[in-house]
């Protein structure tokens, strides 16, 4: 009989617990306006003899530099 007690009093004192944990709402991302990088001088600008993946007019381009020896 008191191992059944002893079991309702924590399964009861487990639902309370956890009924009253309140997840914290995530607040709204800040808005942020991206400024644009200044241009590297060592690095020359993407040309005509570039492999170029996607339009001309996207606002980042990614550059890769590889040496495949």
């Amino acid at each position: 009989m008191r191992k059944l007690a002893l079991f309702l009093i924590l399964l009861t004192l487990t639902g309370l617990a956890a009924g009253c944990a309140q997840p914290t709402p995530t607040p709204p991302p800040a808005f942020c306006r991206a400024q644009p990088l200044p241009a590297e001088p060592r690095i020359p600008p993407v040309s005509e003899r570039d492999h170029v993946h996607g339009p001309a007019d996207a606002p980042i381009t990614v550059i890769e530099y590889a040496d495949f020896q």
